[in-house]
């Protein structure tokens, strides 16, 4: 069984995390909160990037669990829903969050960034 280590990915709990099944796209070694975009020819997954064509570059979902799809499409839980905090979230370079939030809003999930006491 894997290590837990804190990671600061979720933000809140007043709304809940639901989590779904997907495929991630083969190439691609994702971690936990990685932000999704759909490819809309497949159905599967990749990492959102703002300048993709493709429909991935509209975020769906975020990574759940480290997703190895190096050699070829792999099954990853995704959420939903929930309320994640913005500097924990992993995009494709140059992709910042301001360029996602409107469209993970629109998906129920929300970005709150995380206080330190």
């Amino acid at each position: 069984m894997p290590e837990y280590t804190p990671d600061n990915l979720l933000a809140g709990n007043e709304f809940p995390a639901l989590v779904t099944a997907v495929t991630i796209k083969s190439g691609q070694n994702l971690q936990r909160g990685a932000v999704l975009g759909e490819i809309t020819a497949t159905g599967k997954y990749q990492l959102v990037d703002k300048t993709a064509e493709d429909g991935s570059q509209t975020a769906k979902h975020i990574l759940a669990a480290d997703v190895d799809a190096t050699a070829a499409d792999a099954p990853g839980v995704v959420y939903d829903t929930g309320i994640f905090n913005p500097a924990a979230l992993i995009l494709a370079a140059g992709t910042v969050v301001a360029d996602v939030s409107a469209a993970l809003r629109s998906r129920s999930i929300f970005l709150r960034a995380v206080r330190t006491l």
